[in-house]
Order: structure tokens, then C-alpha cells, then sequence
């Protein structure tokens, strides 16, 4: 997640870059060469009812393809 002050402005591209690669070096595909990483804004993210815990729906979303890359 990228917190984010002004909600009027976007996020700078290489920052949902970067945020990708991070989220794509901690998923289980950190092995592959490109990972597809989903980004929506938190508006268009909604928790399923009596679901488990961290279980969401989401819409309005972006697909960017990244190579995943640790902490710099």
C-alpha cells in the first residue's frame, strides 16, 4: 500500500514501479523473471463480508508487469 497526503495528485509512475517490484520480491512468484501486480485506489477495495481475514474484491484496477527486486 502507498499512503498518500494529497489525495488530488497521482502517484508518480516510478513509485508504483518500485512499490510493484517490492510486492511482486514477496510473493511466490519472486522466482519468476515478470510478475503481473494489480494497483487500484483503497476507494475501489472492499472486504468480503464474513470472509477471512485480508480477503478483498477490488475494481477499477491497473496491471503492470515487473520484475521482482528487493529493498533497494
Amino acid at each position: 500500500m502507498i499512503h498518500q497526503d494529497n489525495v488530488q495528485e497521482d502517484i508518480p509512475n516510478d513509485i508504483i514501479l518500485y512499490a510493484a517490484s517490492l510486492a511482486a520480491y514477496y510473493s511466490q512468484d519472486k522466482d519468476s523473471g515478470k510478475v503481473s501486480v494489480d494497483y487500484t485506489k483503497i476507494k475501489y477495495v472492499k472486504k468480503i463480508p464474513q470472509g477471512p481475514l485480508g480477503l478483498v474484491t477490488y475494481s477499477h484496477h491497473k496491471t503492470i508487469v515487473v520484475k521482482p527486486t528487493p529493498h533497494k
